[in-house]
């Protein structure tokens, strides 16, 4: 199955998630795919937005951007069913996210990204949680081959739909959004900060932090604390500042939020950073480690679900459930960035973790394992 040539496989994405006006997370793999997707000469690419066929040619303009006009175009394209002529050959069809319409192409890959709002119900919306439970089991049983980007991930699904026992699967895990760090150019002179990621919701764990900070206000004395993600759901910042008595060092500017940020304010950030927390409670993979690392930067982050396959062993740890490991993890890394030959050494492995994760694998190891089951039927059927 090799050679741009009319026998080759289509291979085709199904782009929804890219009409986000702020892309984040599922929304930067998707893009990310059919980056890959559109270099590779072995099969024909093909994107989908729900039964609507879009121009291949179009793609590359959307890749930075272009949720609006993705939106205005899928309006204006037809649907469009295989044509007989292509009824001999693969076609694969990859859904980053829910599935529009299942059995929609002759052999389906749903991604599993995570499985929080069935597992962790109290940490997502009502509507969220319902919508998991109606769509996800049907989504995966109408699939040939399910693909999730940790080990963790694939071991819920195992575990929680049992009647999946027959459906291929296959870890591919995911690789740094972010830019080379020697593209960056430093910041003016600011004030050594941390960086806590994740959107402000509860399960992405930020109150622990903030609760830390209001315990232990001495180290806003030494660091100004910058949260950035956009806004979630539940506690509102201020009434939680408030409750906190953290009012006078947000007014100090010692604790900041900045809201959603675009992909370059945020790499800018996580790249000249004392260290990046990420306190998340679960995850089906951990992309932002991911990304903090590939600067190079301290992770500090919990031994939760997947995130420990995001960090390896280059990333410190602690358990959410004890309020003292974090103490000890902060302490450990202010105090190796002290050590000039262990900064160095250290930030050369987290780069180094980070690069061995690419797009190109992620891309490949689910194309590939898609090609495997269809030669296995293919040798079953003979």
């Amino acid at each position: 199955m090799s050679g741009p040539n009319a026998a080759a496989p289509i291979f085709a994405i199904e782009v929804s998630t890219m009409a986000e006006r702020e892309p984040t997370g599922i929304s930067n793999v998707t893009r990310n795919l059919v980056r890959e997707a559109l270099g590779d000469a072995s099969v024909e690419p093909a994107f989908f937005m729900n039964r609507q066929r879009l121009p291949t040619a179009i793609m590359p303009k959307l890749l930075d951007g272009g949720g609006d006009i993705l939106w205005w175009i899928a309006g204006r394209v037809p649907d469009q069913p295989w044509e007989s002529s292509v009824l001999d050959r693969d076609v694969i069809g990859l859904f980053p996210w829910y599935k529009w319409h299942r059995r929609f192409f002759p052999f389906e890959i749903s991604f599993v990204h995570d499985l929080t709002p069935i597992l962790a119900p109290q940490f997502h919306l009502e509507h969220t949680v319902a919508e998991m439970h109606e769509k996800l089991f049907g989504d995966l049983m109408s699939s040939d081959l399910l693909a999730a980007p940790s080990a963790s991930t694939i071991a819920d699904v195992r575990a929680y739909f049992p009647e999946l026992a027959a459906v291929p699967s296959v870890v591919a895990p995911l690789a740094p959004c972010s830019r080379p760090v020697a593209r960056l150019a430093a910041p003016d002179a600011v004030e050594p900060y941390v960086v806590v990621l994740g959107t402000l919701e509860p399960r992405k764990n930020v109150r622990f932090v903030l609760e830390h900070l209001a315990a232990n206000q001495d180290l806003l004395g030494r660091l100004v604390f910058v949260f950035v993600g956009r806004m979630g759901w539940g506690d509102e910042m201020s009434e939680l500042v408030a409750t906190l008595g953290l009012e006078e060092q947000v007014a100090r500017g010692r604790i900041r939020f900045t809201g959603f940020v675009a992909d370059a304010v945020r790499d800018r950030l996580l790249a000249h950073a004392v260290t990046v927390v990420y306190p998340s409670l679960y995850e089906g993979f951990g992309l932002p480690v991911v990304e903090a690392l590939s600067f190079g930067v301290p992770v500090i982050t919990t031994w939760s679900s997947s995130l420990p396959e995001a960090g390896g062993d280059v990333a410190v740890y602690f358990d959410p459930n004890r309020v003292g490991t974090f103490a000890e993890a902060l302490d450990r890394v202010l105090r190796d960035e002290r050590d000039p030959e262990l900064r160095a050494s250290g930030a050369e492995r987290r780069r180094a973790w980070a690069a061995s994760m690419t797009w190109k694998r992620t891309y490949e190891t689910i194309r590939d394992a898609a090609f495997g089951v269809l030669a296995a039927r293919r040798r079953q059927a003979a």
